[in-house]
């Protein structure tokens, strides 16, 4: 029970888990690059932004890894493209 409890919360579309890959990857079919990983970003800092309201009652660090890892993802994404 607990592996598939760590398989669905790994699949969640927030970096730096596997569905924050996933994700824009999926996106990049429609959008570019860049907006694939503006809008996964965006989505894993919401999910973060939920989890720390949730981390209030449970795990606080829980939200702030997800948030600084989608917050990452989105400035190393911005470095690559002037690069």
């Amino acid at each position: 029970m607990a592996d598939l409890v760590l398989a669905v919360f790994n699949l969640l579309p927030a970096f730096p888990m596997d569905g924050g890959r996933v994700l824009p990857s999926v996106l990049s079919s429609f959008i570019d690059r860049a907006g694939a990983t503006r809008v996964a970003a965006g989505i894993g800092q919401f999910l973060a932004i939920v989890f720390v309201f949730l981390g209030f009652f449970y795990n606080f660090w829980l939200g702030l890894f997800v948030f600084l890892g989608a917050g990452g993802e989105a400035a190393r994404e911005k470095l690559d493209k002037k690069g």
